[in-house]
């Protein structure tokens, strides 16, 4: 798909975020919730003017950060190597944000709305799509493990992104595990982050040293 019909599904989709707000706004209470922990127990609100529209906000804002990338990255020519898997993360980005966006409005007009339990799949669909862009990714200075030692060699950058795409997988199993097993939701969401981010990390440093050596 197209950069340009790319950009215009995100902003239907953003749209849609504020036409729903506005549809359901006089229905909404005048404190929303706003936040659940693991167990789903909400611990926070906002007054309703930002609970109805701070998510499509946060999601044009997104939007507009994405389209600066590729055009202030120094390596923009890599950069359109990986154009289609980079839309696909603006888009999974954006979706996710108007999924949560939703969401929060439903179980704020519904009671026993399962928020946490439908969170947990969308973000480990995200996590199996951002293994997909690091996959698929070249050197540059925005999208991806950048680590000095990633940065500093396309060797380094390629196998330490192929790693990272298996481990991303693997963090999103283990964060469908936890809508498994709620009680350790949060651990097992920690778990996978910790492990999908700071061993690619780990891993280009040992690439490094081993390339300096030869």
């Amino acid at each position: 798909m197209s950069t340009k019909i790319t950009n215009i599904l995100i902003l239907l989709l953003i749209l849609t975020g504020f036409l729903v707000s506005l549809f359901l706004y006089s229905q909404l209470p005048e404190q929303m919730a706003s936040h659940w922990n693991m167990r789903g127990e909400v611990d926070g609100y906002l007054p309703k003017i930002y609970g109805a529209f701070l998510l499509p906000i946060i999601s044009i804002i997104l939007f507009l950060v994405f389209l600066l990338i590729p055009k202030l990255d120094p390596l923009k020519t890599n950069l359109q190597l990986f154009r289609t898997e980079y839309n696909l993360l603006v888009a999974m980005v954006i979706i996710l944000l108007l999924y949560i966006h939703v969401l929060s409005l439903w179980s704020n007009l519904a009671s026993g709305v399962d928020v946490v339990g439908m969170i947990l799949p969308a973000v480990a669909v995200l996590f199996f799509a951002l293994a997909r862009v690091l996959g698929k990714s070249k050197r540059n200075w925005f999208v991806g493990i950048r680590t000095p030692w990633t940065l500093s060699s396309d060797i380094v950058w390629d196998k330490t992104h192929q790693l990272a795409k298996w481990l991303f997988v693997f963090a999103g199993f283990v964060i469908l595990a936890g809508w498994f097993f709620r009680d350790y939701a949060f651990e097992l969401l920690i778990f996978s982050i910790l492990i999908a981010v700071l061993l690619p990390v780990l891993y280009s440093y040992w690439l490094f040293q081993k390339q300096s050596k030869t």
